[in-house]
Formats: structure tokens, sequence, C-alpha cells
């Protein structure tokens, strides 16, 4: 670029509203900036070794531990695009977010680094940022409106590795997203591929805030492209071009990270008053021929990893059914916590939804990961395009006048000579179940037997309520898991979506007892 275009540049970001409320010492010299050039950078990275960044003054962000980094505060009038529709302001760095991020502001084709400074934070004269270095970096971001505070105005945010998250139109965190998965439940050990860099872009006609991220990792680096649209649901349209520098087993693309510690089902001995506690509750899929399933979510004594196999999926997610607050008498509100829906766009081909449910044994770890899995794994040198929207909301589902399952509850595990029993209690809801004529039910299991399956509208439920009752009877030595399906029925028509379940026997002690049949 020659001096006249450099002076035309900074003359146009100097009048960007992005800038109005900085110092102009705030930013960086401006560089040119486009998503094909961010490609481009991207294919170029993974041809050489990957470099893990460095962490930033490791002896004090260290002792930036949670409490501490959650009184540093961003100063409102510091604000990149302040006054207008949507607002940014940076994470600080911290315990866990230890490695700098670096932020661009993008206008008119032109980009500038924001400039660490520590006056873009509010924090207490003991806090150990106060003695962070001039050039510290940030951790991340979060998009909120203008007007209201960051703390209770945002409703986006970028933070750690790839993860980032949407409030929904429910206004509450929960799940979160993630850019990508790699070797998620194996084989091998789990990657986290990180965003290095941001460039964001002012919301335009209505909109939310473009941004655009690098990102790097052990086995892949690429480029993503996210558009977002606030109201009344979140909406992340997300487009992404990655490039592999050695083979992955296991790619898991547009993943979602979640957490389930118990529900209403099988609940061992939590020593917690509240009756249910998960931001999601089961994973939904509606497959390229248009069937819709629905996987009660679980949390195992050990690592389990499930396959839903399909082609060119129409849409997957992790999902907040039950919205009833009595059913968790929380105070943080996990009633309200959203629902992450992913609709594939072009062709995905074939491959595999896959769900990971790892051993939790408490509500502040992510336990539970759904993501789609090409059936060709990628090789180093190749490239892959993907292109998808991610609908933060309270509920969405494509299946008309299906009814759909709302509570999943066991009985506890009888044994019976060599057999072990299950009783199981299927709830399902939905306004065609309220029609004149018998529902019937149809269960299968694999290599178990479904005994006494019978349909009944619950004493305290709606006309529009069903449950269905049955007893699984399994060979009690039996050491691999049980697979089971269920849907219900009205004139050989079918009624409601699919249920599953994956029941580990060997998870089942109980002690010798006449089954309840």
């Amino acid at each position: 670029m020659n001096r006249r275009s450099l002076l035309g540049s900074l003359l146009a970001l100097a009048a960007s509203p992005a800038l109005a409320a900085l110092a102009r010492d705030a930013f960086a010299p401006a560089e040119p900036f486009s998503f094909e050039a961010l490609k481009v950078r991207a294919a170029m990275l993974a041809e050489r070794p990957f470099a893990q960044r460095p962490k930033v003054a490791p002896e004090i962000v260290g002792r930036i531990f949670y409490d501490d980094h959650g009184a540093i505060r961003p100063v409102a009038e510091r604000a990149l695009f302040r006054g207008e529709a949507f607002e940014v302001t940076p994470f600080h760095l911290g315990q866990f977010f230890p490695r700098p991020v670096r932020l661009h502001v993008v206008s008119g084709g032109q980009a500038r680094e924001l400039v660490y400074d520590r006056t873009m934070f509010r924090m207490p004269a003991d806090s150990p940022a106060q003695k962070m270095p001039d050039d510290a970096g940030f951790a991340g971001f979060r998009v909120h409106e203008a007007g209201r505070g960051a703390e209770d105005g945002d409703w986006l945010a970028f933070l750690g590795a790839s993860y980032f998250r949407a409030s929904g139109d429910l206004s509450q965190y929960g799940i979160s997203a993630r850019g990508i998965a790699i070797n998620s439940g194996g084989p091998g050990t789990e990657e986290f591929p990180e965003f290095t860099e941001f460039w964001i872009e002012a919301a335009q006609n209505g909109r939310g805030p473009t941004v655009w991220a690098l990102l790097d990792g052990p086995s892949v680096s690429g480029a993503f492209r996210f558009e977002t649209q606030r109201a009344p649901e979140t909406l992340t349209d997300v487009e992404a071009t990655l490039f592999f520098r050695r083979s992955v087993a296991r790619l898991g693309i547009a993943p979602l990270t979640s957490m389930f510690w118990y529900g209403e089902g099988e609940r061992e001995a939590t020593y917690d008053w509240r009756p249910e506690v998960h931001d999601s509750d089961g994973l939904q899929i509606e497959t390229g021929r248009g069937d819709h399933l629905w996987r009660p979510l679980d949390n195992p004594r050990h690592l389990a990893l499930s396959a839903f196999s399909d082609e060119n999926p129409k849409g997957f997610g992790l999902m907040q059914r039950d919205r009833n607050g009595d059913h968790y008498l929380s105070q943080v509100f996990f009633e309200r916590r959203p629902s992450l829906w992913v609709e594939p766009r072009g062709d995905w081909g074939r491959g595999s939804v896959q769900l990971v449910e790892i051993p939790t044994s408490g509500e502040f770890m992510d336990n539970v990961v759904a993501f789609w899995t090409p059936e060709r794994a990628p090789e180093a040198g190749e490239r892959l395009d993907v292109s998808y929207r991610l609908r933060w909301c309270e509920d969405w589902f494509a299946g008309g006048g299906l009814a759909r399952a709302t509570a999943t509850r066991l009985d506890m595990p009888k044994r019976d000579g060599g057999k072990l029993h299950r009783i199981f209690y299927v709830y399902f809801d939905g306004a065609g179940l309220a029609a004149p004529g018998p529902v019937e039910a149809v269960a299968s299991a694999s290599d178990a037997e479904v005994a006494g399956l019978s349909v009944q509208v619950p004493p305290q439920g709606p006309r529009t309520a069903r449950r269905v009752t049955f007893n699984l009877v399994v060979d009690g030595a039996r050491k691999d898991p049980v697979e089971i399906s269920l849907h219900l029925t009205r004139g050989g028509a079918r009624a409601s979506e699919t249920w599953l379940y994956r029941l580990e026997v060997s998870n089942d002690v109980a002690p010798e007892q006449a089954s309840a049949g």
C-alpha cells in the first residue's frame, strides 16, 4: 500500500463510530482485510509446523483467579461501536484464559488492531491485573445491547479456545458452541484448536456485528466468518474453511458443548437438594430422510460415545425441553438455558451425528458434546469448506403435528434369577394425541425383551399427553449397552418422534428379588 492510500484508510477509520470513543493511539496502523485473504493466511499457516502461542506474564495471569477475573469490568465509555445498536467490549486475561487473542476493528475493507490498555477496564486496586504489561492483549470479547451494561445486556461472547455462546430468546447463557472439535471422545488425545485473532465489523441493516476469526491448532488451521442476528432468537451463520496439517481420526463439525448432571430419569445419590440440574436434557435430530429422533442425555459412569448414521442431515441440536422452573428450583435459571440447533447448508454427505457423554459429579463441568462427523476422516494437506446456521432458541422442532417426548423415568433395577428388569415410563405430548382413536406404542431393544408395553393418559396430564410403560428384560451378565427405540402410532400412521435410549446394563447393581413384571 502506498503512502496516499494508507493516509486515506486512516482518515476513513478515524471517522468510524468504532473509534469515536477511543484515543487515536489505541489502534495499530490500518491494513487491508478480506475473508479471502484470511483463507490464504490460514492455508499458509497450515503449511508450517504448529507453534503454540506463549502466555503473557504467566506469573501475573496465573494469580487472576475466577473471582478476580469476574471483578474486572470493561469501561462502558470505551466500548467499540459506542452508541450504536450493539457495542463490543473485550475480556481481560485470567487464569483460565491465559493466552491473548488479537482484536481488530474492520471498516471499509480496512482493519486496525485494538491495543491493550488497562484503562479500558475497571479493576480493584489490589487486583493482580494492575501489574499487567502494556502489551498484554485480550482474552476475547462480548457483544451487548447499547445503553445496557456489558454484564446484563450481553448476548454473544467469544472466550477460550474456539468456544463461543449466545443467550438466545430467553436472555440466559448456557450451552456453548465451538469452531471445531478434534478427537472428542477419542481415539487419542483431544485437541482444542484456538481462535487466535478476531476481526469485528459494526452491525448493519438491523443485524448484529460480523465477526471473522483465525483458527490454529496442532492438526488444523482455518478461517471463519460469523454473521449474527439478535432477535427474537439469536442466529449465527457460520462459514468456515479448514486446512489440515495432519490427518484427523475424528473430526467434529459444528460441535456443541453442554452440561448434564442429573434429570428426572436415573438419579443416583447426588447430595443436592434440587430436583434437576442440567443446561440441556436431550439430543434432537432431524435426519436427511425427515425422521425425527430424541435421545435423552445421561451422566454415565464411564465415557459413552453414541453415533447416529445419516446422510445430509437436516438438523441436530442439544435442547433444553423442560421449561418448568419448579423442576429445577434454582437461582441460576436452568429453565431459561437456550437450546442450540444446527442447520447444515450445502452437501454434508454421509457421516454421523455423534454424542459424547462424560461422567461428572457436579454442575461446573461441561460433560456433553454433540457434533457431525464425516464418513471419511480428513487427511493431511486437505481443505474442507463447511457452512451452517446456529439457532440459539427456546425451542425448535420441524416435526409438524408429531408428539414429542417430554420426560423419561426409570424404576429401580430388579433381578429375577439371571435376568435384570428395568421398568420405563416415557411421557409424550402433542396436540395430535387428543384426537379420537387409540394410540399404540411400537418399541424394540437390541438383544433384550420389551414386556408389558402399554399406553395410558397420565392421571395428572392433559388430553394431549400419553405415558408409555414397559419392562425391559435383559441378561444380567450382559456387558454391552442396550439400545432401545420407541414411538407412537395412530391408525398405523406415525404419531410421535422416535425416542431412543442407551441403557448401560453393567451399571445396574440390584439385589436378587422377584420382578415387578
